[in-house]
C-alpha cells in the first residue's frame, strides 16, 4: 500500500507502530513518488462520436 504524509518522520512513527513491522513479518521501505499530472480529457460529445 500508499502512505502519504508530509514528512519522513511521520511515516517512521507510523511503520514504528505497525504490527506487521514490530512482529518481524515485514518491512516498510521509504521512498518517494515524483509529483504527477493529469491530461485534460477529450468533451463528452467527441469522445461519444
Amino acid at each position: 500500500g500508499v502512505v502519504e504524509a508530509e514528512d519522513a518522520d511521520e511515516i517512521r512513527a507510523f511503520a514504528a507502530r505497525d504490527p506487521v513491522v514490530t512482529t518481524g513479518i515485514g518491512r516498510i521501505e521509504l521512498g518517494r513518488m515524483l509529483g504527477g499530472f493529469v491530461r485534460p480529457g477529450e468533451p463528452a460529445a467527441a469522445a461519444l462520436g
